[in-house]
């Protein structure tokens, strides 16, 4: 009986690179045998399980008696396997190996076969896709055929991504997205023996995807006389594809603002006696979503198209170092005087991306010595870029806030960009890699918190203060993913929140906040979706009000503790003036 071993390999490969291979010097020939097609087909579950049916049709020019074939799955948890062939009777045996599955397929035929043999196989895998609340990523599909393999004359890969998301990238890039429900990836190749497919690399996400966030700032003041204190606490930027709001806060907040970059503030006083600790609590609810304008070469424009009102953003700061000779030369180099804006940022992101290895850094090291040490991590990429692309004459600025990951909230920074046809665009360097996913487009796992581009400071809190000086021990972050019920009942909670601060500044009989009520007692009694809607626009309305009356709170000046005795000493010295004065009138 003859023997025929195929590896179809699965896994989910450590590079993301991957490579399309054309058909070429094909050795398909009638009397070869051969896979005349491999159909392979994954479907993402919510509970990130996948679904896979792979449709074989094997020719084969010579009558066998039987065969075996072998698959190689890389993961140790397979179940519900079924095996089908037109032809012969079946049977298969799992065994383990390595990290994942060995699945071992006989087909026997009675009286022999030859011609086109189909068969099929379908299990339900796990441990293929990662990710965590909305996101789902996996590379799937990938072949290595060895030396004695037959070819396949067409591979083709579908990935399905689950009931309801949204497709955000893929590799390579000349996969097919089909517009149905749920989102389909498809890829047709060919390959022969010795040669590899690296597999489809997908991410889909649910949109919108809701967080909630709880900052816990702690303040100390470790000296011996009491402090007065105002604290100016950085809470969120609004962007379109993000909004955020505050639910509850404790204690409140005296006033939520507006800076000059549009993002919002809150103001609260505190008294410390000394050596005494206090704790700060704010929470904020946030809505997400894909931002994925299609910004393409044909349509981003040039640099000679930027408003010259943007000049502003064109300047050196502390971090962003642009009049030094060695970041000029360095964009100028890395641009060899392209003008179109998305080429341009391409290229900078590459150059960026070969100038710098990623490596954690514990304090921001800024642009110029970023470039010189050719090391840093996410705030060191952007702030080069940033650099970079003001010397070229490209306006930019820093996002920064937290990438969801794994059900917890790390910081993270990135970049944006100024695109003549389409506004202030994101761009993430640190995670474009050599690809463009993050060029121009962002998922809704980045959660801003705050836009720089005036100042290049990453601060999130302010402090103004009499007596004795507190110190800012940190920030602690904790995150929930949110269901839409959930959602919704925090966004009503944040409607009440944000239009109490408002009437409080500007009376309830305003036009704004009597449509924010209505909104608001609308959402009170909708349900999911609907009720996030109407929270939403009951929120709008009051911003409209804090975008016009909020202020920072100030602390009221302060007297010396001399200047109540000379007071008191100058009291009684006009009193006795005036006695006098009347005295003498006598």
């Amino acid at each position: 009986m003859k023997r025929l071993l195929i590896l179809v390999s699965l896994t989910i490969l450590a590079s993301f690179v991957s490579t399309h291979y054309p058909v070429r010097g094909s050795i398909f020939t009638a009397s070869s045998p051969c896979y005349k097609s491999v159909e392979v087909e994954f479907r993402m579950n919510q509970d990130r399980t996948v679904l896979v049916e792979e449709n074989y049709i094997l020719y084969l020019p010579k009558r066998l008696g039987g065969l075996t074939v072998e698959h190689l799955i890389p993961s140790g948890s397979v179940e519900n396997i079924e095996v089908k062939s037109e032809a012969g009777k079946v049977s298969w045996e799992k065994r383990a190996e390595n990290d994942g599955t060995c699945l071992s397929i006989k087909i026997d035929f009675p009286s022999g076969y030859v011609g086109d043999l189909r068969y099929s196989v379908s299990y339900l895998a796990g441990g293929l896709v990662s990710g965590s609340g909305p996101r789902y990523e996996a590379r799937l599909g990938g072949v290595q055929l060895g030396a004695e393999s037959y070819p396949y004359e067409e591979y083709t890969v579908r990935v399905q991504g689950p009931l309801g998301s949204r497709v955000f990238y893929y590799e390579p890039s000349e996969v097919e997205v089909s517009d149905t429900e749920p989102p389909t990836l498809e890829y047709r190749t060919s390959l022969n023996p010795s040669e590899s497919f690296g597999g489809v690399l997908a991410a889909f996400y649910y949109t919108p995807a809701y967080y909630k966030l709880s900052l816990v700032e702690t303040i100390c003041n470790r000296e011996e006389e009491p402090s007065d204190l105002l604290l100016d606490i950085l809470l969120f930027s609004h962007g379109e594809s993000q909004f955020a709001a505050l639910v509850d806060s404790d204690p409140e907040l005296g006033s939520i603002h507006q800076d000059e970059e549009n993002n919002w503030y809150g103001s609260l006083k505190l008294k410390l006696g000394p050596h005494e600790n206090r704790s700060i609590t704010l929470e904020i609810v946030w809505m997400c979503n894909i931002h994925s304008p299609e910004i393409s070469v044909e349509n981003a424009g040039n640099i000679g198209e930027i408003p010259p009102q943007l000049s502003t953003y064109l300047e050196e700061t502390k971090w962003w170092e642009v009049k030094d000779p060695r970041i000029r030369y360095a964009s100028a180099e890395i641009l060899s005087g392209e003008k179109n804006v998305y080429l341009v940022a391409r290229r900078l992101v590459s150059g960026v991306e070969k100038l710098v290895e990623y490596t954690p850094t514990p304090e921001r090291q800024g642009a110029l010595q970023t470039l010189l040490r050719g090391k840093g991590d996410c705030d060191c990429f952007s702030d080069l870029l940033i650099a970079l692309a003001r010397a070229a004459g490209l306006p930019a600025r820093l996002s920064f806030g937290w990438i969801y990951q794994e059900n917890k909230a790390g910081s993270h920074a990135w970049a944006e960009l100024y695109v003549p046809t389409a506004g202030w665009q994101p761009v993430d360097p640190t995670w474009c890699g050599n690809s463009d996913k993050y060029l121009f487009k962002i998922d809704p796992i980045h959660i801003l918190r705050c836009r720089r581009g005036l100042t290049s400071s990453d601060s999130y809190i302010t402090k103004t203060y009499y007596g004795g000086n507190p110190k800012i021990l940190g920030e602690n972050v904790n995150i929930s993913y949110l269901s839409i019920d959930e959602a919704a009942h925090e966004f009503i909670k944040a409607a009440e929140v944000t239009y109490r601060i408002a009437a409080a500044l500007a009376g309830e009989e305003v036009i704004e906040l009597l449509l924010a009520k209505r909104k608001l007692d609308e959402a009170r009694s909708a349900h999911g979706e609907e009720s996030i809607g109407l929270a939403l626009e009951s929120i709008r309305y009051s911003n409209e009000i804090l975008m016009e009356y909020g202020e920072p709170l100030k602390l009221p000046p302060r007297v010396p503790w001399w200047v109540l005795p000379l007071l008191a000493v100058g009291i009684v010295g006009a009193g006795a003036i005036i006695l006098a004065s009347l005295r003498s009138r006598r």
